[in-house]
């Protein structure tokens, strides 16, 4: 990613050691949901958030990369009150830089014009938004705009919440209080339609030897070095696999197969139902 230290491969943070602090990138994501809070209440619960990262969770060391958990905070529900605008949540953020306390800045599910106001006040090194196979939403105007202002994309959820691997469930299948209950893309007539769209993955996977999620992290490591994808796992089998990714070449053509199965018009369902999808600033 631009602006990042050089680092001998965009996904040695996946392998490094204790000893390999500099091939580490370390994500700080802090969650800014409340718009009663001021500018000086925002700044000083940022601060309280990354000394309690640095302090507790992880050793102290300098944050390289802070992200806010929403692009800009959602309004209280008084009427009155307003969001802390994007301005001032990146003025914030940018003082931490000058500080030396992290060393880069990121936005999380950003539409286009909050990234160039962002991006206005300081410069954005990272967007983290939801990008997969499944899940192309970005592709026509947010990935050229990142583009344009040499901005990388880290990508959650690049394994499609389950459907690209083949462990996704009806949505009557999880709890309650599972997300995945309520989600549109797991119920009924979608549920069937998507892991249909999905069984390209495994026949391509299939004729690689390589697993379902290999081949989903290859493709999205096939469309540029300024993609890192962060897919989430418990195990350190599944971390290994992941990494073995990035040995994977796919051929002109079996992208193309991916592509043309897992287009928009074949992957059935909104992304999230209305409640979700309100947090997203697109």
């Amino acid at each position: 990613m631009e602006n990042l230290p050089d680092r001998p491969h965009p996904h040695a943070h996946l392998r490094a050691s204790d000893t390999d602090r500099d091939q580490v990138v370390d994500v700080l994501r802090d969650a800014l949901m409340s718009g009663r809070l001021t500018q000086d209440e925002h700044a000083d619960r940022l601060e309280q958030t990354l000394q309690a990262k640095t302090l507790g969770e992880l050793e102290p060391i300098t944050r390289d990369l802070v992200v806010p958990g929403t692009p800009q905070p959602v309004a209280a529900p008084a009427p009155s009150t307003s969001p802390v605008p994007i301005e001032e949540v990146v003025g914030t953020m940018a003082d931490l830089v000058r500080e030396g306390k992290v060393g880069f800045l990121g936005l999380s599910e950003a539409g286009e014009t909050t990234i160039r106001r962002a991006h206005a006040v300081h410069p954005i090194t990272a967007l983290q938004s939801e990008y997969s196979l499944w899940e192309r939403n970005l592709e026509p105007r947010i990935i050229p705009l990142l583009r344009e202002l040499g901005i990388g994309l880290v990508p959650f959820s690049p394994l499609g919440r389950g459907f690209l691997t083949g462990t996704a469930k009806r949505a009557e299948e999880y709890p309650e209080d599972d997300f995945r209950r309520g989600d549109p893309r797991y119920q009924g007539e979608n549920f069937d339609a998507n892991m249909r769209a999905a069984s390209a993955v495994h026949e391509v996977a299939g004729r690689k030897g390589a697993t379902p999620a290999q081949i989903a992290l290859a493709w999205l490591l096939h469309k540029g070095d300024d993609m890192v994808p962060i897919p989430g796992t418990k195990r350190r089998k599944y971390l290994e696999e992941n990494v073995a990714a990035a040995g994977i070449e796919l051929s002109p053509a079996e992208l193309a197969q991916l592509e043309e199965a897992l287009s928009p018009e074949h992957v059935s369902g909104p992304r999230y139902n209305a409640q979700l999808m309100a947090t997203v600033d697109r």
